[in-house]
């Protein structure tokens, strides 16, 4: 699990405990299916859309350090399907 992962499920686990929130009160909360926010908690995935990991950050009042983030997006590759592109922060 990325290191980005790692520590949203460890902001995740802590929001619940500060709230006394259930996993099926958090993803309702994030927008998020109750198995996508099980499965981030429990360390059963390697990669999550951008998109998720942001709505669930903002909708769970989570801060995501953009250093990180900066470091797991240089490893995304976007395609045409003829071209390849690489994100780069302006």
């Amino acid at each position: 699990m990325g290191e980005y992962l790692s520590r949203l499920s460890e902001e995740l686990l802590k929001k619940m405990r500060e709230n006394d929130w259930s996993i099926s009160h958090l993803s309702a909360v994030c927008n998020v299916s109750y198995h996508g926010i099980y499965n981030i908690i429990n360390g059963n995935v390697s990669d999550i859309n951008m998109s998720t990991f942001i709505k669930i950050c903002e909708n769970a009042h989570i801060s995501y350090d953009n250093e990180l983030l900066e470091r797991e997006m240089r490893k995304f590759n976007l395609t045409n399907g003829k071209m390849k592109f690489v994100l780069q922060k302006v």
